[in-house]
């Protein structure tokens, strides 16, 4: 059996553009599309844990915290550490199943 096959997005924003839902709508659409590629089994959001407001985005999608991982500190802001958020194709039928 191959090996589960995922696809990774990601958002930024002008800080005029924050809170009004702009990224949750972009990422839904991306997710969508994402599982309409053959063979995609998820969809990863990869963001710094300090950035709560990037850790909003999957949560209210539906995604789980799926891996904590030791990364790069690019910003003085930065904690040194990414916080992986993984939504699989059957977590996705069943939110949309209960969408309905």
């Amino acid at each position: 059996m191959p090996p589960d096959t995922g696809r990774e997005i990601g958002y930024w924003l002008h800080p005029t553009a924050t809170g009004r839902g702009v990224a949750a709508r972009a990422a839904r659409a991306l997710v969508e599309q994402a599982f309409l590629l053959p063979g995609v089994d998820y969809v990863e959001v990869v963001h710094d844990p300090a950035n709560l407001a990037s850790g909003a985005v999957p949560a209210r999608l539906g995604f789980t915290e799926h891996l904590r991982r030791r990364s790069e500190r690019l910003a003085p802001a930065d904690t040194g550490e990414d916080l992986i958020w993984r939504l699989t194709r059957p977590q996705a039928v069943a939110l949309a199943a209960a969408a309905r």
